[in-house]
């Protein structure tokens, strides 16, 4: 389900004032207390001038929204964005791979 559409279901449910931010760890957990089990995947950029390792990285980020806990993380770093490394073969294949793979290794399918 897209961001869209849970913040949708949740409209549809008459809870807009108990859940408000779909970006916030206590209103996932909210939405799960109601919904029940779902897993949050979710992508965050890093600027390097914001790390002292002066690296842009691009994570991506499976949280279980009821315990809070990240069950999966995989992270990519480059130094430019203009850089030829930054592509979807070089950048974004290999982290969608892994998280493919951890799909498959916990049980779920991937299509």
């Amino acid at each position: 389900m897209t961001k869209r559409e849970m913040e949708k279901k949740i409209i549809r449910a008459g809870l807009a004032n108990r859940i408000r931010s779909l970006g916030s760890l206590l209103d996932l957990h909210r939405a799960y207390t109601v919904w029940g089990p779902f897993l949050w995947v979710h992508v965050r950029f890093h600027i390097g001038s914001s790390n002292r390792e002066g690296l842009h990285k691009v994570e991506l980020i499976v949280t279980d929204p009821h315990s809070t806990q990240r069950l999966f993380v995989t992270r990519e770093q480059f130094g430019s964005f203009l850089a030829n490394s930054v592509n979807d073969r070089e950048t974004f294949y290999p982290m969608l791979n892994s998280f493919i793979d951890w799909i498959r290794e916990n049980g779920g399918k991937a299509r």
